[in-house]
């Protein structure tokens, strides 16, 4: 007996060490499939999803992966035959947008699918004017956005709607100036300082 009590840890252990083990199923394609909702989670159709394997190549929209794709009626669209990557998308319809997440997070798995959630929101464009011959640290919202050279004109783009507080102050002088405005959906909000 005392042979058996020393064999069932072994083949104990053999048997979670095999239970563990799959086969690849080779039969699907390493795939993404994407879900586009709104910020309520409300699936969003007609949206195009573009997909890139690089973040470089999302940020310069070149060098997509793949055909561009629409979403369907559940708000899903789907890309096969990927390699087993990190991917990057951008999802736009109109002037929504998911410019605020935008990965897959990790690598994809081989022949398997994954499925992600995007969620767009509504953007639009903030300008910033520099007018003068002074230099101006620009905040938004409370924090510094940048530090604008003399004469200096600067657009962003895939701004979230909302409200925002800008405040232009003089490197080295006096002069500190408040605008406040909206960028709405699709909208742009200027602000020419001083």
């Amino acid at each position: 007996m005392e042979p058996i009590k020393h064999s069932l840890p072994v083949i104990a252990v053999i048997f979670l060490v095999l239970t563990g083990c799959s086969k690849v199923d080779t039969s699907i394609s390493t795939s993404l499939n994407i879900r586009v909702i709104d910020k309520l989670g409300n699936s969003i159709s007609g949206v195009a999803v573009k997909l890139y394997s690089a973040l470089e190549d999302l940020e310069h929209q070149e060098k997509q992966t793949g055909s561009t794709q629409t979403s369907d009626t559940t708000g899903e669209v789907r890309f096969d035959d990927l390699q087993p990557l990190k991917y990057y998308w951008l999802a736009e319809k109109g002037c929504m947008n998911n410019l605020n997440g935008v990965t897959t997070t990790d690598i994809l798995e081989l022949n398997k699918i994954r499925t992600v959630t995007s969620t767009l929101i509504e953007t639009g464009t903030l300008e910033l004017i520099n007018q003068s011959s002074n230099q101006y640290q620009v905040f938004v919202n409370g924090t510094l956005l940048l530090t604008a050279d003399p004469l200096y004109e600067c657009t962003y783009e895939y701004v979230p709607a909302g409200s925002y507080s800008i405040i232009a102050s003089q490197v080295g002088g006096s002069t500190n100036k408040t605008y406040n405005g909206n960028i709405t959906c699709g909208g742009k909000f200027s602000v020419t300082y001083p």
